[in-house]
């Protein structure tokens, strides 16, 4: 019995230990970190709970921990210890021990001592940002930097109010570090918030935000929000921020909108000094704008401030706080107080001659003593170190004590050596950015090829440095540079420079892509000069302020007084291109100074402001003059005024410029031309030169050129070529610009050319064509080919291969770079009739013949034929009968552009009997985009198209945009994603409107951004049009993505909006002989009928029917409406398809959609009937897509659980699609 009642026992006690093993193991513990490596580890999983069991000192360079899509969510207890010497240094946003800190997360207990945060925007030492977190009993030493949200503990005090009423809370929290932001917003707790709780903690360290708000605690109250201040003292040395955004505890609030909830005693000290926009202001007079209020605190004696009972009454807990009268507090848990000291980012190297602003402070404001080791070495100058020669120094940095830290000393151990100032290679080149106010020359040519090179005075991705020296090329040529970086900024040989000189110096070969400000020579100047010096051969682009010399003149000020840059005696013959704005052959942008004297050659394309010379004059405070400069660009692209744009401003001085009479000007290279007439030399286009005159050196001398120092011909060239700086020597590399893409020439009377006119070299020289091939099918003669034989008689059809040459009296002076510079052209006759019978033979014989007439003998797969710019250069302007066949798959890809489809442009065509199926058109970034890209004059009848579509503006199944089209018994369907402007048919109408009639859409039309979405017509474009739709049906969905941003955001069945403002566009003939389905999705409210109906108010607008989707599947509806079902139309009940289809194909043109292989693991079963679709079988969680034989996607669902039921919509073939485990298989079903 004994041992009965001991087992008894025992299995009780097991019992209850497995029970307790149980329950501990359902909570982990939390990981104990005693070191930098398991710091690591730990923080790897950002749901972990973390205790510190010592002190921390942290190796290198942090990285911080947390995204916004995976913030810490954990709880990080420091138990008291502390973590040093944290440092990061990138720049970034979101920096901080922790990037981003979620709603479960809490930090506590832990100091972090000597940190050290160079940041962006969001910069703090705890977190860069925190979301409803919880934060206490932290302390804080050191400093950070940033542009906007600087604080010390946390950057942004963020909330959503969804998940936690009170947003952040940070309470209990000392800081010594200091906030410096360069720009907006710092504070000293934190450096923005939209819904916090401030609780209990003391700031003591500097803040700086000159344009924002600054202030001890918290900066700035944003978005609507409202936080709480309670109990918070503010000792700090100084707030420098703007006017009225300046105070001790809230720099302001962010409007009306904004709260603040509770402000109860808070502190202020009576010794922090204000600087508000830049003025020293006493607390009494700190002022706020009216709703952007802030809270500056209690003003306290700063004597009082280090008394207990100070506290106390404020409501601090002797629990927390260590409160000592004649202290300040500080946190029973916190490690000792420290100062810190700030010193700006050092240089790279020591280099000897040069000095390094250290601009050392206190983070405490105490004073800052500097000593040197050997001031022969290093010498020191208030907080500059001057390096006086080639040697070691240690540099001791020592702040005073405070009375709220002991004194701080740091040291900076450095090696001054030396750099060569007479360049010969590579690498002393690249050294230049340790002396940038050095006296640089060049030696001997470089080649950069292959060398990874940044623009001199960019570090990492910053800009950090202005060359402010002198750089003499001696006539020597940088070759082979690269930099591409379409973010960045300030980009050349030089990022910016400030009253430098540079002179005499070649850009060959160069490659630069950049951001705003990019030039060969200099991105941006500010003042100073660049003379003597050429790009030759290379490639600028940029998205603002692009240019072959400089991308900006920029100037310096003394007062009143601006000091501009000059940009004289300079060559380019370079490829400039902008992506956006403002793009110039010598200079981007101008704000005063001197553009003179300068000659440019090369091509210049932009979406906007485009210009030979100078792209924009862009300030009027003082003078800019552009004089007696020479424009011989083969081309000018975008909006163009040939020398510069003044944009009206009338301190701009423009004197003596001319541009090459044969210098083409345009929009792109379709809308080009020559300037006639043009006479004002004095004007923003410029007077008209021929060119023998710029072959001439007496023409250059009367505009000033100094032929005797400066410019020359080559041997033997002058009359041939245009002039070069005198230290430029043969052979030199020149390009043969604008070589024509393939092109049509139609024979019609004999008289039909193709002119050469277009086509020029860098340097003026004569271009020699020659004939390679089809030679006995055109001729050369004055300048062109022309089409049939001498007699002008027809030879026959077929291409023509030439190539352009440099003329031999001058070849041996130059490289040509495109060496082989062929080009098609293909004579044809005018409206000759083809069969088509192949995917190839259609591309083929419309390039060759883009008025043909073309008639396809056979359905016809497009699958791999390239269509690229498929009727981009000729506009297809014949006619394509289709005959009742079908073409399929036809696919093109674009990155970006305009007029971008399977056929990019149609200007006077015929598109009959034919369906399109399967086609892909992508091309997100692209506007104007369809099957057709641009149709002009064009007529589509007894048309189907069926693809998917996307781009960015002006987008349609049919075509982008619409110009005079007709469209009779057509309809389209597919699926469609663009940005904003988007049809069924037409993303817009231009001036010549558009004819719609007996047709119908169904497909999905979704828009990305904002704008209108309509059935047909997105937006009527263009005033003073006419559009028509009558007799049509609209059928499918219109709809904006849920995350559109932007607005107007406009749907519509038919035509979304008849213009962007609030006058119509368009007389629109349009009547109750409409049908919408009233089933179908429209996301948003309509814009028209019920605004700018229409220009014609004696024949006003009516509303179309509604019906639903089930009455349009029959064929009553639409004969209701007038449509021939006898001839044209019918509906094809066997195909699956609902709706109606033309004849002419004898059955509806079903997607070219095929069952796959089922795999073993993906087999099912699926039987329809009234409209519901069942499907069972699934082994596993599985993905089920339901598409109609068009191709369209009609549902989608997942299931867990080996089966689904869905809704169809109508009766029909569909084809179903089952994903298990990345294995597919698919069926047909019919709904009977």
């Amino acid at each position: 019995m004994l041992m009965q009642k001991k087992m008894t026992l025992l299995r009780t006690l097991f019992a209850l230990a497995s029970a307790l093993f149980a329950s501990t193991a359902a909570f982990a513990l939390p990981i104990q970190v005693s070191n930098e490596a398991e710091l690591k580890t730990a923080l790897s999983n950002t749901s972990a709970d973390i205790v510190l069991t010592q002190d921390i000192t942290l190796s290198g360079e942090w990285i911080p921990i947390g995204t916004k899509e995976a913030p810490y969510m954990g709880t990080f207890d420091g138990k008291g210890h502390a973590i040093k010497g944290l440092t990061i240094t990138t720049k970034a946003d979101n920096l901080g021990f922790f990037s981003f800190i979620g709603s479960t997360a809490t930090v506590k207990n832990v100091s972090f001592t000597g940190a050290k945060v160079l940041g962006n925007k969001q910069a703090a030492i705890v977190a860069g940002q925190a979301e409803n977190a919880t934060i206490s009993n932290v302390y804080v030493s050191g400093y950070v930097t940033g542009r906007d949200h600087v604080g010390t503990i946390v950057g942004d005090a963020r909330g959503d109010a969804n998940v936690g009423a009170d947003g952040t809370t940070i309470s209990n929290c000392v800081s010594t570090a200091a906030a410096f932001s360069s720009d907006n917003q710092a504070g000293g707790i934190a450096g923005w918030t939209n819904l916090g709780v401030f609780e209990y903690n003391v700031a003591y360290g500097a803040v700086t935000a000159p344009n924002g708000g600054a202030a001890g605690i918290c900066s700035m109250i944003d978005n609507n929000g409202h936080a709480s201040f309670i109990g918070n003292v503010s000792a700090i040395p100084y707030a420098k921020g703007g006017n009225n955004r300046t105070s001790g505890i809230l720099g302001w609030k962010n409007g009306s909108g904004c709260a603040i909830v509770d402000d109860d005693q808070n502190l202020s000290s009576d010794a922090t000094q204000y600087f508000v926009g830049g003025n020293l202001t006493a607390a009494a007079d700190i002022k706020f704008d009216e709703n952007n209020e802030g809270i500056n605190g209690i003003v306290t004696p700063a004597a009082d401030l280090k008394t207990a009972a100070t506290y106390t009454t404020a409501g601090f807990s002797a629990d927390v706080w260590n409160l000592v009268d004649g202290q300040y507090p500080t946190l029973k848990t916190q490690a000792a107080m420290e100062n810190a000291i700030y010193t700006a980012q050092a240089p790279a190297r020591y280099v000897v001659g040069t000095e390094y602003d250290t601009q050392a402070s206190s983070t405490l404001g105490s004073a800052v003593t500097i000593n040197s080791s050997d001031p022969s070495v290093v010498a020191v100058e208030g907080t500059v170190l001057k390096f006086e020669a080639q040697g070691d120094a240690v540099v001791t940095f020592t702040a005073a004590a405070t009375d709220v830290a002991p004194a701080f000393t740091t040291t900076l151990p450095i090696t001054v050596g030396d750099i060569n100032y007479a360049i010969t290679t590579s690498a002393d080149l690249m050294a230049v950015k340790y002396n940038m106010s050095g006296n640089f020359t060049l030696e001997n040519d470089i080649d950069m090829t292959g060398v990874d090179f940044t623009p001199i005075g960019i570090e990492g991705n910053s800009s950090v440095a202005k060359f402010m020296g002198t750089f003499d090329g001696k006539g020597h040529v940088i070759k082979g540079l690269k930099y591409d970086n379409a973010d960045k900024g300030e980009v050349g040989l030089f990022s910016q420079t400030e009253n430098a000189t540079i002179t005499n110096l070649g850009i060959e070969g160069a490659h630069f892509v950049g951001n705003a400000n990019v030039g060969g020579i200099v991105g941006r100047m500010y003042g100073g000069i660049v003379a003597n010096c050429a790009t030759l051969n290379s490639y600028i682009e940029g998205r603002d302020h692009v240019a072959s010399i400089a991308g900006e003149i920029n100037n310096t000020q003394d007062g009143d007084t601006y000091n501009g840059g000059s940009v004289s005696n300079c060559f380019a013959d370079a490829v400039v291109k902008s992506r956006q704005y403002q793009a110039g052959g010598i200079v981007g942008t101008i704000t005063c100074g001197t553009v003179e004297n300068n000659l440019f050659t090369g091509t210049v394309d932009d979406k906007e402001r485009t210009t030979g010379m100078v792209a924009l004059v862009d300030r009027n405070d003082a003078p800019s003059i552009i004089r007696n400069n020479v424009v011989a660009a083969s081309h000018l692209y975008g909006d163009v005024l040939r020398i510069v744009n003044t944009a009206g401003r009338d301190k701009a001085q423009l004197e003596n410029n001319y541009v090459l009479e044969t210098t083409y000007c345009g929009s792109n290279a379709k809308n080009a031309g020559v300037m006639d007439n043009a006479t004002d030399a004095n004007s923003e286009n410029g007077a008209n030169a021929t060119l023998d005159q710029l072959r001439s050196q007496s023409f250059y001398e009367d505009l000033g050129f100094d032929f005797a120092d400066t410019w020359k011909f080559l041997d033997g060239a002058e009359g041939k070529t245009y002039p070069v700086l005198k230290w430029m020597q043969p052979k030199l590399p020149t390009t043969i610009f604008d070589i024509p893409a393939e092109r049509a020439l139609l024979y019609d009377q004999g008289i039909e050319f193709f002119s050469f006119a277009p086509i020029h070299a860098s340097y003026g020289q004569d271009i020699d064509v020659q004939i390679l091939s089809g030679g006995d099918k055109a001729t050369i003669n004055d300048g062109a080919l022309w089409a049939g034989d001498e007699n002008g008689s027809w030879a026959g059809a077929g291409p023509v291969v030439l190539k352009a040459n440099i003329a031999s009296d001058v070849a041996s002076l130059f490289n040509t770079t495109n060496a082989d510079a062929q080009f098609t052209i293909n004579i044809a006759r005018l409206g000759e009739g083809v069969d088509i019978s192949t995917g190839q033979e259609l591309v083929d014989k419309i390039k060759a013949n883009p008025s043909g007439v073309f008639t396809l003998v056979k359905d016809i797969d497009m699958s791999g034929i390239d269509l690229t710019d498929f009727c981009s250069n000729d506009a297809f302007s014949g006619t394509l009968d289709g005959n009742g066949h079908v073409v399929r798959n036809a696919s093109v890809n674009y990155t970006d552009g305009e007029n971008k489809g399977i056929f990019c442009t149609t200007n006077g065509a015929t598109i009959k009997n034919v369906a399109f199926v399967d086609f892909n058109v992508s091309a997100a970034n692209a506007n104007h985009v369809g099957f057709i890209g641009s149709a002009a004059a064009t007529k589509f009848d007894q048309v189907y198209v069926q693809g998917k579509v996307a781009g960015n503006d002006h987008v349609a199944f049919l075509a982008g945009d619409a110009d005079n089209c007709t469209v009779t018994n057509t309809f389209t369907n597919g699926t469609l994603v663009g940005g904003s402007q988007i049809g069924g048919y037409f993303g817009c109408t231009l001036e010549g409107g558009a004819d719609i009639q007996k047709s119908y859409f169904n497909g999905s039309l979704t828009a990305t951004n904002r704008g209108w979405v309509g059935g047909f017509i997105g937006l009527i474009d263009k005033a003073n049009s006419e559009v028509t739709i009558e007799n049509c049906v609209s059928i499918g969905d219109c709809q904006f993505r849920q995350d559109a941003g932007g607005n107007p955001k406009k749907t519509g069945p038919f035509i979304a909006g008849n213009s962007a403002g609030d006058t119509p566009n368009a007389k629109v003939n349009f009547s109750s002989n409409n049908i919408s389905n009233n089933s179908a999705i429209m996301s948003n409210e309509s814009d028209w009928p019920g605004k700018n109906p229409t220009t014609d108010e004696d024949h006003p607008v009516d509303y179309a029917q509604e019906m639903a989707a089930q009455a349009l599947q029959t064929s009553a509806p639409y004969e209701g409406l007038g449509w021939d079902f006898d001839n044209v139309w019918t509906m094809d009940a066997a195909s699956g398809y609902l709706y109606p289809t033309l004849k002419i194909f004898g059955s509806f043109p079903t997607s070219g959609v095929k069952d796959l292989q089922n795999d073993v693991k993906a087999t099912f079963v699926a039987a329809a009937a009234d409209n519901v679709l069942t499907v069972a079988g699934l082994d596993a969680a599985a993905t089920v897509t339901v598409a109609n034989v068009a191709g369209q996607t009609v549902a989608m669902v997942s299931t867990a659980t080996g089966a689904a039921t869905i809704q169809l919509p109508g009766k029909g073939l569909y084809l179903v699609k089952a994903t298990v485990n990345g294995k597919t298989a698919t069926a047909k079903v019919l709904n009977k």
